[in-house]
């Protein structure tokens, strides 16, 4: 079982979903989310998931902290420091709509409360993998064959009569899924 787990845990998103319930039976000293740009969305069942496993300790590790807004910092930061930000709308209203809409006062006030909660490397950073030779990238287009093609165009098909008789989110997740 569970409980008499020594050691630590590894698991997918996707189990953890799956066995949330059983997962949050243990109160874990130590719950580490990598890529947790999974849970950046506070109302995904990702992060909902997450949430309910209860931990002495929380680390959140990712490339890309902020992708979309600062609502997807917030999703992280909240669920490693619960509260740091207050609740959303609370986030929203305070920092948010500010910092986004250009506010250099808010924004140097928010890096300064946010900074002690985040390391932060690059790259380019001296000491960071220095025998690693820079990074290399080739396209290389490859056609499709005729039967990948069809099934390409039927998925299409499928798909966008789904997208025109859906609205909302389901909408939004269909074309997301799509591209």
């Amino acid at each position: 079982s569970i409980e008499d787990t020594d050691g630590f845990v590894l698991t997918t998103y996707g189990t953890m979903r799956s066995d949330a319930d059983r997962l949050s039976t243990v109160s874990w000293d130590l719950v580490v989310a990598d890529e947790a740009q999974h849970v950046k969305n506070p109302r995904s069942e990702t992060a909902r998931a997450l949430r309910q496993l209860p931990a002495h300790a929380r680390v959140a590790l990712t490339g890309t902290p902020v992708e979309n807004n600062l609502t997807d910092l917030w999703s992280i930061l909240d669920w490693t420091t619960p509260g740091l930000l207050g609740t959303l709308d609370e986030f929203r209203a305070r920092w948010a709509q500010p910092v986004e809409a250009g506010d250099p006062v808010l924004a140097r006030q928010f890096a300064k409360l946010v900074r002690p909660f985040l390391l932060r490397r690059r790259k380019s950073d001296p000491g960071i993998a220095p025998e690693l030779p820079p990074k290399t990238e080739t396209d290389q287009p490859v056609a499709l064959t005729r039967e990948q093609a069809a099934l390409y165009e039927a998925v299409v098909r499928e798909t966008m009569a789904t997208i025109a008789d859906t609205t909302g989110m389901r909408r939004r997740g269909l074309v997301l899924k799509l591209l």
